[in-house]
């Protein structure tokens, strides 16, 4: 396997290898601090910019693509942070009205915001026994529960609140991985850095199979 896939970036001194009431600390803050900025993507979803959705998907590309190369450029990582969590700003508006304009289009993405509340009220309720694995687990059934409510109230119809819970159960699995493994790449401090990590690593769905062949081509005969 280690043939085939790049082996994972980790940092020095991570927040993993801190002792656990560190680790939590750290966890719970980033946690509040994602959560805080999809409260400001929401309210772009009820007030959006005039773009469409190719122009907010466009914008929401760019400011990714600004993310990465921040985290790769800027050498202080203090000084990344603090960028990265201006960019991450930046991107609420452009996420909110993508979200408006998809909705305008017949697709609404309004339940992926279960995903925050869930996983704010699970790190409330939790304390000092936070799994990544129960979040999940529990994320993805709260995010069933609330598709099969909105399906049930008409809020949503049968088809989009099946797709809407496969988003939001992606989501959570999703948030709940990286949030793991941001813990090996960043160092006790960091959250506003890893709070842009939760959005700059989407675009590892984009690039990750570049990355394995590249790595496969280089380094499988050696």
């Amino acid at each position: 396997m280690r043939d085939t896939f790049p082996e994972p970036y980790v940092v020095p001194g991570h927040v993993a290898d801190a002792p656990y009431r560190v680790g939590l600390a750290f966890k719970r803050r980033t946690v509040m601090a994602w959560s805080a900025t999809t409260v400001v993507s929401a309210v772009f979803v009820g007030r959006p910019l005039d773009l469409g959705a190719a122009q907010a998907g466009l914008g929401v590309l760019v400011v990714l693509i600004l993310l990465t190369f921040v985290r790769r450029l800027v050498p202080h990582r203090g000084a990344e942070s603090s960028v990265s969590a201006l960019l991450c700003l930046g991107l609420q508006p452009f996420v909110g009205t993508l979200v408006a304009s998809l909705g305008e289009l017949g697709v609404d993405l309004r339940l992926v915001y279960i995903v925050p509340v869930t996983l704010v009220t699970y790190t409330l309720v939790a304390g000092r026994d936070f799994s990544h694995f129960g979040y999940a687990v529990l994320g993805s059934a709260t995010a069933l529960l609330a598709g099969g409510v909105a399906a049930w109230l008409q809020w949503l119809g049968p088809a989009d609140a099946a797709f809407s819970i496969v988003l939001a159960v992606l989501a959570t699995v999703y948030v709940a991985c990286d949030l793991s493994m941001l813990m090996r790449r960043r160092l006790p401090g960091e959250e506003l850095g890893a709070t842009a990590d939760l959005y700059r690593d989407t675009l590892n769905f984009i690039t990750y199979s570049f990355r394995v062949a590249y790595y496969v081509r280089r380094y499988r005969f050696l």
